[in-house]
């Protein structure tokens, strides 16, 4: 169980953005788009990437909050914004049928 809700992941997201945060933003930030970007490609390769891509943007959401929270105004707080309003409307424009409905749900 993490965060705000009752949700078991399904991923090691939670923790790597974590880590890479602890790195510094320019290493945060490239492990995101990193992650995207491999998910877009192997997209018809593995069924499941839809789970994987739910998490990262719910997690990236958890984040923002987790910064306001703390009402440091800082940049990741902003970088962290920016990348998920970025991978949220993707999810929004391509995820479809089951994937869609499992986007929707967990992130509501």
């Amino acid at each position: 169980m993490c965060g705000m809700v009752q949700y078991e992941p399904v991923t090691d997201l939670r923790n790597a953005l974590s880590k890479y945060e602890q790195k510094g933003k320019k290493e945060l930030e490239q492990f995101v788009k990193t992650e995207v970007e491999v998910l877009k490609q192997k997209w018809l390769e593995v069924e499941e990437n839809y789970k994987r891509i739910t998490e990262l943007v719910m997690f990236l959401n958890w984040k923002i909050w987790q910064r306001d929270e703390k009402d440091c105004g800082c940049e990741l707080e902003a970088m962290y914004d920016k990348l998920w309003r970025k991978y949220h409307s993707w999810c929004q424009s391509h995820l479809k049928g089951e994937a869609s409905s499992y986007y929707f749900k967990t992130t509501d």
